[in-house]
């Protein structure tokens, strides 16, 4: 008996330690840039980066973080693994996406997104005329969450700030307007579920505010879109996953409890 409790105890040591859940982040057209190197390590978490998108095996990450860092749209390799990652999200896979692209013409609507899988149907503008502005419309891990609180103004007066808007009453059903411009019907982010998955997507260029690893952010937005943004969101995609934070200290103290019940035990055999 006491054996199979220390077995027992092993095995959820292994999994909270396995909670260090792979991240796989990719900047299409820029694969080189490495600025979700620090966040992600901030969450405790296991960086992957992907330099070459036509031979990546979605399988081995949690969570997949796309930044699109060209306006004029996604890469041939990307486009030709778009059924894959799709696949991969149906069967729980968490995608989180930063778009510069977001349409063909500024101020043409578009039906869908490519780097949204499951969105026919759903609107998306390419638009510069409130592109300053970033908004609170649901709060959220991303706005409150363990590395600071962002408010209305904290994402504003970049250059830019978003690159375009979905409108909120083309949004799936289900789906959640977390941030905006300054009408709250124009979404920046948005979250919604596809197959057992979800998908994060947002207008926000974010490849050109994060850093590489190791630099420092200097100025607003820039600071806060690195120190507290990025950070906080994998935070929420790692909530989306099921998979308990590395820094869960209940949970490491409840393992800790039981493997010295199990050692006493064992020892006064």
């Amino acid at each position: 008996m006491q054996r199979t409790l220390w077995t027992a105890v092993l095995l959820l040591l292994s999994v909270w330690l396995s909670s260090a859940a792979p991240i796989a982040y990719f900047t299409d057209n820029d694969p080189d840039r490495t600025g979700w190197e620090d966040p992600i390590l901030a969450n405790g978490h296991t960086p992957i980066q992907v330099l070459d998108i036509s031979t990546f095996d979605f399988s081995t990450a949690a969570i997949f973080l796309l930044n699109q860092s060209d306006n004029a749209g996604l890469s041939a390799d990307l486009d030709s693994r778009l059924t894959d990652l799709a696949n991969w999200i149906l069967g729980g896979g968490v995608l989180v996406v930063h778009d510069r692209f977001v349409c063909d013409v500024d101020g043409v609507a578009c039906d869908g997104n490519p780097m949204a899988p499951g969105s026919s149907g759903v609107s998306f503008v390419r638009s510069f005329s409130d592109d300053t502005q970033v908004n609170i419309v649901t709060p959220s891990l991303i706005t409150n969450g363990p590395f600071g609180v962002l408010n209305d103004a904290s994402l504003d007066e970049g250059d830019s700030s978003n690159h375009g808007y979905v409108p909120s009453s083309t949004l799936l059903p289900g789906a959640t307007n977390l941030l905006s411009r300054t009408d709250p019907t124009e979404s920046v982010a948005v979250l919604y579920s596809y197959g057992l998955g979800w998908v994060y997507y947002s207008t926000i260029p974010l490849d050109y505010y994060l850093v590489d690893a190791g630099e420092t952010a200097v100025g607003d937005p820039n600071v806060a879109f690195n120190t507290i943004y990025a950070p906080n969101l994998i935070a929420f995609a790692s909530d989306l996953t099921n998979i308990p934070e590395p820094g869960s200290f209940a949970l490491v103290g409840g393992v800790l409890i039981l493997a010295g019940l199990a050692r006493r035990r064992l020892i006064g055999r």
